[in-house]
């Protein structure tokens, strides 16, 4: 329903988890959409700011089905960790968040559960898979493909028909040029300008990126 008033937990309380609470403040703003109930962490005593709104772990979402979260981890693998948590004890949907400044071309597809950050810009057939993070003013450009779990953090620029996969990290002010691909879990350096493609499991820095670390495949699952 178009007025329907969404009751909204964010799980973490970290940075990021914090950013994406004032996201949700910005949006009330424009229209009342959420009712934030407050913040889920699987330590539920951390020393951290907003502590009084720290509900419960993830077993909080037990028997309420109609609460939606969002995980708000800057960490790729941690929040494919919890998104695996919750999943384990409830069916509850993933909220997708996109700041009222952000840009969304009419053609762009946003998975469920992603973040879309404060003057981030999608322009045309762009397209985000799930809990995503796009940071603050981050641009992705035409028919870029952005697989589940990926973080692009701020500045960073994805040219067109770009791929990035699962789990890949896009370093702070960060270039990819147009029809390169990333490979999943792969990490690119703050700063970087990547000219060719990036294959799965590395880090790379630099300008051109270079490669300058191997993990083993699986890595995330550990």
């Amino acid at each position: 329903m178009e007025n329907e008033i969404i009751d909204l937990v964010i799980f973490g309380t970290g940075g990021h988890a914090r950013e994406m609470h004032d996201l949700v403040m910005a949006v009330n703003q424009q229209r009342p959409i959420f009712n934030f109930l407050g913040f889920l962490d699987q330590l539920t005593t951390p020393l951290k700011k907003d502590t009084e709104l720290i509900l419960g772990d993830h077993t909080w979402l037990r028997d309420k089905p109609k609460v939606r979260v969002v995980i708000a981890i800057g960490n790729a693998v941690s929040r494919l960790h919890v998104r695996n948590l919750i999943s384990s004890v409830c069916s509850n949907k993933f909220q997708t968040l996109i700041h009222p400044t952000a840009y969304i071309g009419p053609s762009c597809k946003i998975g469920d559960g992603s973040m879309i950050s404060a003057g981030a810009v999608l322009t045309c057939g762009v397209t985000i898979g799930e809990h995503v993070i796009v940071n603050i003013r981050a641009s992705l450009s035409h028919e870029a493909l952005v697989e589940d779990f990926v973080t692009i953090a701020p500045n960073a620029t994805i040219c067109g028909a770009v791929s990035i996969a699962t789990g890949a990290d896009i370093g702070a002010s960060a270039t990819i040029i147009q029809l390169k691909k990333i490979g999943a879990w792969s990490i690119v350096g703050a700063g970087t300008v990547v000219i060719k493609d990036v294959v799965e499991n590395v880090t790379v820095v630099g300008n051109p990126a270079r490669q300058i670390a191997e993990r083993k495949s699986g890595w995330q699952n550990n």
